[in-house]
């Protein structure tokens, strides 16, 4: 009986300590992951070693864009527009939102596709959509204002080196600060700005 106890005991005290193991690099990979988003060297978190699939799948997606919706993608816009509802579509194996908005830049405007990223806490625009209104960014930390659907918003180029870094991303800031309300309705999204 007491030989029965102890090897019980025991199977019991290693299951433990593998929870234990397995708790312990989880929290390790996380306060790295915390550390790198709080120390301000990227505003993008790094998502390297949680989503590696999803670098393929955003890869997919922007490669694919232009085959979704031509017309729409990098096109001259003949007028700024301020929609109140912007209507977009989900995209890829990871169902990923997007968007496509005018932006002006300096006195050109055009039609940008966006990811809606609400892990985002800034939006981001990409170099070749810089590249397509002819600028250059020389401080990529500095962010530079543009007007996104008729509303400005300071934006940062994206990220070189991330998995983000061929898209543009309308992140947190200019959702809440034009009152976005986001729906989604099968595989359509629209967002309607309750700013006005």
């Amino acid at each position: 009986m007491s030989q029965c106890f102890s090897i019980r005991s025991f199977l019991y005290l290693l299951f433990l300590t593998i929870v234990l193991i397995i708790y312990g690099l989880h929290v390790k990979r996380l306060l790295s992951h915390l550390s790198d988003v709080t120390s301000g060297s990227s505003r993008i978190a790094s998502t390297d070693p949680l989503l590696i699939h999803d670098r393929h799948d955003l890869l997919f997606t922007f490669n694919n864009l232009h085959g979704i919706i031509p017309e729409q993608t990098l096109s001259d816009s003949s007028s700024e527009q301020r929609l109140n509802e912007v209507k977009g579509f989900i995209s890829g194996q990871s169902l990923r939102p997007f968007v496509s908005m005018t932006v002006k830049i300096r006195s050109t405007i055009k039609n940008i596709q966006f990811l809606i990223d609400t892990g985002s806490p800034m939006t981001y625009l990409c170099k070749e959509v810089l590249d397509s209104y002819d600028i250059t960014i020389f401080n990529t930390k500095t962010p530079f204002p543009v007007q996104i659907n008729n509303r400005l918003i300071l934006t940062s180029l994206s990220p070189a080196g991330s998995c983000f870094e061929n898209l543009n991303i309308l992140g947190m800031d200019y959702l809440l600060l034009y009152k976005a309300r986001i729906i989604l309705d099968f595989d359509e999204i629209s967002i309607n700005f309750m700013d006005d």
